[in-house]
């Protein structure tokens, strides 16, 4: 073996790379951003509600959960091209068509189709 590395090996290792920031960096923020959703489900009781220290961090839990979601597709747009496009996709008329339309339709012309010369269908 010589040792290189071809284009698309390197490629297919970029993309790898990526995909395993994305799953990896999704998954630390899930968990650090639940956790304190589940400690507080697990120690809720009538006595805690009245606390104010418990209100606060029922808070910034609640917070933080909401906060994993936000991140979560900010965190998509910038590790997955295939993501960004779909997604500006839905802006575009013409691509929002097609992102909506199965695989064998999206090969086909886009001209409107008629039926028995009614109204074009899209």
């Amino acid at each position: 073996m010589t040792g290189k590395v071809s284009r698309d090996e390197k490629r297919k290792l970029l993309e790898e790379s990526r995909i395993m920031l994305l799953l990896g960096s999704t998954s630390v923020l899930f968990f650090v951003c639940v956790t304190p959703m589940v400690l507080l489900s697990i120690l809720i009781t009538p006595n805690l509600l009245m606390s104010f220290s418990f209100q606060v961090f029922r808070s910034v839990a609640n917070s933080l959960e909401v906060t994993n979601y936000s991140i979560s597709f900010y965190i998509y747009c910038l590790f997955s091209k295939e993501f960004r496009g779909t997604f500006l996709g839905l802006f575009s008329k013409t691509q929002a068509q097609r992102a909506l339309l199965p695989p064998r339709m999206q090969q086909r012309d886009s001209t409107p189709q008629t039926v028995g010369g009614s109204t074009p269908l899209l």
